[in-house]
């Protein structure tokens, strides 16, 4: 996040008609913070401004590490890291002068699923190539697993509704642990203006 996003509080979001079961699903979840929280909607709503409080309010609270990012760009860190891995594997099988196995993809892997809060922001915008898809899968299954004994916190911010994800993330979910929640709010984006 943006050093000026750190002051931002679930306060500062305007109550408007459709966002009030949104915010009141990120106050229930700071009151027992644990699990996944999905929340999904159109543009403009505040979804992001809701994922970055929680943020702020979850390291207040003592958790760490927090970490707020774009899918997409969650997906480029773990494809270069394979991509890496991938080239020094095929130098070894074809020079054989490494002298360690380099597991950089896994090291990769390991370090974001030990991200104790992790908000992913516009979860539906990566484009699904097959290697996406199979990490998005692979690594949220891990994280509905963490989750479930209590370890980690998963924050979702979507346009798409969980039911639009394949079934098996789908039915993760809607494990009746979690929360989903729909931003009914229209885009507010239009009525701004900059600041005096």
């Amino acid at each position: 996040m943006h050093p000026s996003d750190t002051g931002l509080r679930l306060s500062d979001i305007d109550r408007i008609p459709g966002n009030e079961t949104m915010i009141a699903a990120c106050q229930k979840m700071l009151e027992s913070p644990r699990g996944w929280l999905y929340i999904w909607g159109g543009p403009g709503n505040a979804k992001t401004l809701a994922l970055k409080a929680m943020c702020n309010h979850l390291t207040e609270a003592g958790y760490f590490p927090v970490v707020y990012i774009k899918f997409s760009r969650l997906v480029e860190i773990v494809r270069k890291a394979n991509t890496a891995q991938y080239a020094k594997q095929k130098h070894f099988r074809e020079y054989g002068n490494f002298t360690e196995w380099d597991n950089s993809y896994i090291d990769t892997f390991d370090r974001l699923l030990a991200i104790r809060v992790l908000a992913i922001e516009e979860f539906d915008k990566a484009r699904m190539t097959e290697f996406a898809a199979e990490f998005r899968f692979d690594f949220l299954d891990e994280r509905y697993e963490q989750a479930v004994r209590g370890e980690t916190i998963t924050l979702f911010a979507s346009q798409d509704p969980p039911t639009a994800l394949p079934a098996p993330l789908s039915s993760r979910m809607s494990d009746g642990r979690f929360v989903v929640v729909k931003n009914t709010a229209g885009d507010s984006r239009p009525d701004e203006t900059w600041e005096q």
